[in-house]
């Protein structure tokens, strides 16, 4: 699979940070890049701290 359609994968699964942070970790396989390692750091962050029922997918 292309590193592009990993990271669009990712992305549609972004609510469903396990799901995402592993997509996300195949794309970083096949190119290191600096945005798919910040996805992956925000999927860890929310798996260890959820974020609010009315969160819409932004960081404050």
């Amino acid at each position: 699979m292309e590193v592009v359609t990993y990271f669009h994968d990712g992305l549609d699964k972004y609510k469903k940070f396990i799901e995402a942070r592993k997509v996300f970790e195949q794309a970083l396989l096949l190119h290191q890049d600096p945005v798919t390692q910040i996805y992956i750091q925000r999927c860890q962050h929310f798996i260890t701290q959820a974020p609010a029922h009315n969160w819409e997918g932004f960081l404050p």
